[in-house]
């Protein structure tokens, strides 16, 4: 399966959503920037994604990572026979 990462940034009407990158439907709109970032943390970890935070100009403003860090996402896992 491709990595793919999730990202928080703001809607038009000033909500803040969490969307999986390359996804059609957004994960969930929320009021505010904190909970937007909770939530998508939250997905990130569950997926072993990485979350991106963008400013309302689209500019990245931190990023947090929870990917595998030596995984290369076009290189299957192999695992040693027993």
């Amino acid at each position: 399966m491709a990595h793919k990462d999730f990202v928080v940034a703001t809607t038009s009407d000033g909500r803040w959503y969490v969307k999986r990158e390359g996804a059609t439907r957004l994960s969930g709109i929320f009021p505010t920037e904190h909970d937007a970032e909770e939530y998508g943390w939250m997905l990130a970890r569950s997926w072993h994604s990485d979350l991106t935070v963008r400013e309302p100009d689209g500019t990245v403003r931190v990023t947090r990572y929870d990917g595998p860090p030596d995984e290369d996402p076009e290189e299957p896992t192999r695992r040693p026979r027993p």
